[in-house]
């Protein structure tokens, strides 16, 4: 299995919008994508519960099968779009993906 983890710092306003508004927006989109993609096997996204400065804002962490699954995640226009609200949001992102055993 293959953990999929992101974080964005948010610009302090964007789009017309509060950091806190856009950070929901970002969490409310991520948050629709299991039914449109297939391929997450779970996601959860969480935003930080004491902003401060130099902390990351928004963190998504999503699971998949394989490397094979999560390219096809990343390819897919239901995220792709989502990726375009969050470049537009951002200040700043960080990703890892690691490889986990399948049994919890």
């Amino acid at each position: 299995m293959i953990e999929h983890i992101v974080m964005w710092q948010l610009l302090p306003e964007a789009e017309g919008r509060s950091l806190a508004e856009n950070a929901a927006a970002i969490k409310k989109a991520l948050e629709a994508l299991p039914p449109l993609v297939p391929e997450i096997l779970d996601l959860a996204v969480g935003i930080n519960t004491l902003p401060n400065a130099g902390n990351w804002d928004v963190v998504l962490r999503a699971n998949f099968e394989d490397l094979d699954a999560l390219q096809r995640y990343q390819d897919n226009a239901h995220h792709l779009k989502v990726a375009q609200l969050i470049a537009k949001l951002r200040a700043n992102r960080s990703c890892v993906d690691f490889q986990t055993s399948s049994q919890t």
